[in-house]
C-alpha cells in the first residue's frame, strides 16, 4: 500500500472540517426561498372596514381620474361619485363662499385618490338626486376614504338615510377628531356649535330657520339631517340668527 504523505492527510484534515462546517450552518441557518408576497392590511387595525378578497362582498374596481372636492370625485368611466356618510365644507359651489377648511379638505381628497385604483362599496341608494353614485370608498390599502376624511379632521360625519349602514362609527370618528383638535374642529373651532345629543330632535328637513327656536336643534337638523338650507352661507353654522 502507497505510504501516504503528511501534506495529503492535512488536506484531508481540512476538507473534512469545511465540510462538517458548511453542513452545520446549512441546517442553522437554511437558505432563503422565495417569499409569499405579503397580504394588505389597513394600517388602523381597529376598522373594519377591509376589503380583503374582492368578490367576499359586492366591490366594483374603479378608477378616480380627478377629485371635484372634499368629498366628490370623478370616475375614470366619466360617473361622478359622492362618498356616503360625510359632509366636507363647500368649495365648489359659485353662489356660496369657500367654507372653513373646504379648501383642505380638498387638497387632502386629492392626495389620496387622485389616479388611483379603489374599490367601491354600495349601501342602499345607488345613485342621488343628482345622479352621483353613492358609495363607500376604498384604497389598495384596506382603508375607507369616508373614515380617513372624518378622523382626521376634514369632514363631518352626515346622516343621509337610508345609506347609514356605518354611521354609528363615523359619527364616533367625528367625536373623537373633534376631542384631538383636529382639522376643521381646531381651525373653525370659533365657528361650530356642539352637536347637540340626537335623542333629543328628530330629523325634519321642511323646517326653515323660522320654525326652530335653538341653535341646538338647528344644529341638529344641519349636522345630522343634512339639512343644508338651514347653512345658506356655508360657514358651518345652522341658522346664523339663532347660532350666533
Amino acid at each position: 500500500m502507497m505510504k501516504k504523505s503528511p501534506l495529503y492527510i492535512v488536506c484531508i484534515g481540512l476538507f473534512i472540517l469545511i465540510s462538517t462546517y458548511i453542513h452545520n450552518s446549512l441546517q442553522t441557518n437554511p437558505p432563503l426561498l422565495e417569499s409569499t408576497p405579503p397580504t394588505i392590511t389597513p394600517t388602523h387595525t381597529n376598522t373594519p372596514f377591509s376589503p380583503q378578497v374582492l368578490g367576499e362582498t359586492d366591490f366594483e374596481e374603479a378608477t378616480i381620474s380627478a377629485v371635484v372636492d372634499g368629498d366628490t370625485v370623478k370616475l375614470a368611466n366619466g360617473k361622478t361619485l359622492r362618498y356616503i356618510g360625510i359632509d366636507t365644507p363647500e368649495t365648489v359651489d359659485p353662489r356660496r363662499e369657500v367654507g372653513c377648511f373646504g379648501s383642505e379638505a380638498s387638497t387632502y381628497n386629492k392626495l389620496l385618490t387622485t389616479g388611483k385604483t379603489v374599490y367601491l362599496e354600495k349601501d342602499v341608494s345607488n345613485t342621488d338626486k343628482y345622479g352621483r353614485l353613492l358609495r363607500y370608498v376604498y384604497l389598495q390599502s384596506g382603508e375607507m376614504v369616508n373614515e380617513m376624511l372624518v378622523r382626521e379632521g376634514y369632514a363631518y360625519a352626515s346622516a343621509y338615510p337610508p345609506d347609514i349602514k356605518y354611521q354609528d362609527h363615523f359619527e364616533g370618528l367625528e367625536k373623537e377628531a373633534r376631542d384631538a383638535n383636529r382639522g376643521l374642529w381646531n381651525a373653525c373651532s370659533s365657528m361650530i356649535s356642539p352637536t347637540p345629543d340626537p335623542k333629543t330632535f328628530s330629523c325634519d328637513c321642511s323646517k326653515s330657520c323660522n320654525d326652530i327656536t335653538t341653535c341646538e336643534e338647528a344644529t341638529f337638523q344641519l349636522r345630522s339631517c343634512s339639512c343644508k338650507h338651514l347653512d345658506g352661507n356655508n360657514d358651518g353654522i345652522a341658522c346664523n340668527s339663532l347660532c350666533r
